[in-house]
């Protein structure tokens, strides 16, 4: 029997945890860009709204690293809250 995997389109917020996820820590745009499966043009998008909505800081020298602020880890968990809810 073959079995087939359906994948679901990722939406705006799913996008934004997963870069939320990885830059709890704080990392630089080239490892979010692979661990996000995002191109450079979408993860610069991507980044300049999440910063605009405070949810990710620049830091480090020339702001080259990105870290998920407080708001940020509380969207986290909202979200997180939210996909256990409706799943």
């Amino acid at each position: 029997m073959r079995e087939t995997i359906l994948r679901r389109k990722r939406n705006m917020y799913d996008i934004f945890a997963k870069i939320l996820k990885i830059a709890r820590n704080g990392t630089g745009k080239t490892r979010i860009m692979y661990l996000a499966n995002l191109s450079f043009e979408s993860l610069e998008e991507y980044l300049k709204t999440l910063i605009e909505l405070e949810l990710i800081e620049p830091c480090g020298e020339n702001g080259s690293v990105y870290k998920t602020s407080a708001k940020g880890m509380k969207y986290l968990s909202t979200f997180a809250m939210l996909r256990k809810t409706v799943s």
